[in-house]
C-alpha cells in the first residue's frame, strides 16, 4: 500500500511540475480593403515609443541608398491600433517616410538608383521557413512534453481503477 501511495504522490508531483511549450507567432493583421496595391508594414520610433504602420501606394515603394526611409509619390498611412489597422492620413506628391524596420511588403522594395533591394519578399512559403528554423530535437522534445501528461493520466486512471476494485472487494465481503 505504501508503494501505491508513493507512486500516486510522484504522479501528482510530476503532473503539477510539467511545463508545456507554447509557440506564439504574432501575425500581421489583415490589410484593409481600401488599401492600395503596393504596401509595406513598417516599424518606426518616436520619442522612445515604437509604432507600427502600414503604408500603401499606387506605385512601387522605393528606398534611398542611405536607407532608413521609404519613398513614394502618393500614399495612404494606417496605424496599428490593437489588432486592426486604423486609417491615419493620405499624402500627395513625393514623400519620404522614416522607418526603423520593414516587416512585410507586397513587393520587393528596391533602392531608387536600381543598385539592389532594400527589402525582398521571402520566396519560400511561411511553413517552409518556419520548419527550416526548427530542428528535429525540438520536435521530439515538444512531442515528449505532450506525452508526459498523457502517461501520467493513464497511470492515474489505472491506479484509480485498481483502488476502486480493491475498495469494492473489501466493502462487499
Amino acid at each position: 500500500m505504501k508503494k501505491k501511495a508513493i507512486i500516486l504522490i510522484m504522479i501528482v508531483f510530476v503532473l503539477m511540475s510539467i511545463t508545456m511549450p507554447v509557440f506564439a507567432d504574432i501575425p500581421i493583421p489583415a490589410i484593409p480593403m481600401d488599401a492600395w496595391e503596393y504596401w509595406a508594414v513598417v516599424e518606426y520610433s518616436v520619442r522612445g515609443k515604437t509604432y507600427f504602420k502600414l503604408v500603401t501606394s499606387h506605385n512601387p515603394i522605393t528606398a534611398p541608398t542611405a536607407g532608413g526611409q521609404l519613398q513614394m509619390n502618393t500614399y495612404r498611412e494606417y496605424v496599428l491600433d490593437g489588432s486592426v489597422w486604423k486609417y491615419e492620413m493620405e499624402h500627395d506628391g513625393g514623400v519620404s517616410v522614416p522607418i526603423d524596420k520593414v516587416y512585410a511588403a507586397s513587393h520587393n522594395i528596391a533602392y531608387r538608383n536600381s543598385s539592389g533591394f532594400f527589402f525582398t519578399v521571402p520566396k519560400a512559403s511561411t511553413l517552409y521557413l518556419t520548419m527550416k528554423r526548427v530542428d528535429s530535437g525540438m520536435i521530439l522534445k515538444t512531442i515528449s512534453h505532450g506525452l508526459i501528461p498523457l502517461v501520467g493520466l493513464l497511470l492515474s486512471v489505472t491506479c484509480f481503477r485498481k483502488a476502486w476494485a480493491f475498495l469494492r472487494n473489501q466493502l462487499t465481503i
